[in-house]
């Protein structure tokens, strides 16, 4: 599941850098009833495995955003 958040958007980013995912497209990798909460999960979960790789703690702001109301976006990871 957190694979397949990752693939699309690295697909996304691919395409064209900083391009969004809209929700719509990732609501297929969340369960419950609740998918958006499902999904902010998974990044988080997502986002913590990465940083741990990287020995850095990545916050709201790196690497992968959240466009409020409007999908994700994979961005660069600034230098600390």
């Amino acid at each position: 599941m957190k694979f397949g958040i990752l693939l699309e958007l690295a697909s996304a980013y691919y395409r064209s850098p900083g391009e969004l995912v809209p929700f719509s497209r990732l609501e297929r990798f969340s369960e419950g009833d609740d998918s958006r909460a499902s999904l902010r999960v998974r990044i988080r979960e997502l986002k913590n495995a990465m940083g741990d790789a990287i020995d850095r703690r990545l916050g709201p702001d790196d690497l992968i955003i959240n466009v409020r109301n409007r999908g994700y976006r994979l961005t660069p990871l600034r230098p600390e």
